[in-house]
């Protein structure tokens, strides 16, 4: 009988590197150089949430129930957890939804389309790579280093 020489090889170890949030002061900078209401509600909503960006990016109007400030997120895994929104997210994801309402299209008509979607016609599905590069750009405009979705989430 042969022996595994595998079953000697130990468990590798992987140094994990500890994100640093955001300090206030950057979260602010971050706000204040949104270019539009769609990308302060985003900011807002990963804030708030502290959803994956997957998990933003497949999000449908319909998954947020604005009177309980809340909404049920599909992870990894289809694992289903709740969330909530603070009244900051709220105020902004308003906005936001109301700036999408032209030509008499009404919130409710919004409930069946995707939650966050591109500024230009014919406004697709936000994609996980359109939301970091927002991000990327929004973190160049407001001088703030390393901006990425999961740093947000920490704060």
């Amino acid at each position: 009988m042969h022996s595994n020489p595998v079953k000697k090889v130990g468990m590798l170890k992987v140094e994990k590197t500890i994100k640093k949030p955001f300090s206030a002061e950057e979260l602010e900078a971050l706000r204040v150089n949104c270019d539009n209401v769609r990308d302060m509600a985003m900011v807002e909503f990963l804030y708030s949430t502290g959803v994956r960006v997957s998990e933003l990016a497949s999000l449908n109007v319909s998954d947020i129930e604005m009177g309980k400030q809340e909404l049920i997120v599909y992870g990894k895994g289809s694992k289903e957890r709740r969330t909530y929104l603070t009244d900051g997210v709220k105020f902004y994801l308003r906005r936001y939804l109301a700036s999408r309402c032209r030509d008499g299209k009404t919130i409710e008509a919004l409930q069946k389309e995707p939650l966050f979607v591109t500024l230009d016609y014919p406004h697709n599905r936000l994609t996980v790579a359109g939301i970091q590069y927002m991000l990327r750009q929004l973190g160049k405009r407001a001088e703030v280093e390393n901006v990425h979705p999961h740093y947000i989430l920490l704060v």
